[in-house]
């Protein structure tokens, strides 16, 4: 699933924090904008991670999750593309 997420943190450490975070789950799309192409079980993961690094009532996240209609039908300005997982197989 592709799940769109960004960020406003307020200190510089902890929005450093955040972004080396979810460079490991997707690809910075924007300044504080992230998408990634997650299963569930890494969303869980990503989601658990993400509220241990924020600090309430200073910072905030949101989370988008975008349908396979909704990611075909995502147009993209100025360069970049739309975070997609390339498929695999099993033998």
């Amino acid at each position: 699933m592709l799940v769109v997420v960004s960020y406003d943190v307020a200190d510089d450490q902890r929005r450093h924090q955040v972004a080396k975070l979810l460079e490991g789950f997707g690809s910075r799309v924007l300044e504080s904008v992230f998408e990634c192409d997650l299963t569930p079980a890494q969303y869980a993961q990503l989601e658990r991670k993400l509220r241990k690094a924020l600090k309430a009532g200073e910072d905030r996240a949101r989370a988008y999750f975008m349908c396979a209609d909704c990611k075909l039908q995502t147009r993209v300005f100025g360069g970049g593309k739309v975070e997609a997982s390339e498929p695999f197989y099993i033998v």
